[in-house]
């Protein structure tokens, strides 16, 4: 048996907060949340191992060997959803993306949103579902009109 994040302590809730969002915890405000994500974590560990409380808070103690991937040595979530869309040509709606890479539909639409926002590719609609495609300077001269539907 092993133990993760900060040992035997383990770590205060408000830390372990911080380090999956990126913000301070206020309980208040977020503990609904943060449940939440005990619970997923708990449910993606299976027997693998649990997540326990005690000393300083909480623990992640391992039964089994396991493999994390190191999310800052991989490709970004931008770069996948650019992967995705350069081999459709035509256009890829958001949950296709999202199905495609197994990722949450509103953060693949945060993504993007804020790649529409800087130019990197255009949406337009067809039925009721947004469209997103490419702006490929690479072959082609930047072209509005070459990106209006067709």
């Amino acid at each position: 048996m092993s133990r993760a994040l900060a040992g035997d302590e383990g770590l205060a809730d408000a830390d372990v907060f911080e380090a999956a969002y990126g913000f301070a915890y206020d309980k208040e405000r977020n503990d609904g949340v943060y449940r939440n994500l005990l619970t997923k974590a708990r449910k993606r560990l299976g027997a693998n191992g649990e997540i326990t409380t005690g000393g300083a808070g909480r623990a992640l103690v391992l039964h089994h060997d396991v493999l994390v991937p190191d999310p800052r040595c991989g490709p970004s979530l931008r770069e996948l959803i650019l992967r995705v869309m350069a081999s459709r040509v035509d256009g890829v709606r958001s949950q296709d993306i999202a199905e495609t890479l197994r990722v949450p539909l509103r953060t693949v639409q945060a993504t993007l949103g804020e790649m529409v926002t800087e130019g990197a590719c255009e949406t337009h609609k067809e039925g009721r579902s947004p469209m997103y495609r490419l702006e490929d300077t690479t072959f082609y001269e930047p072209s509005l009109t070459r990106l209006s539907p067709r």
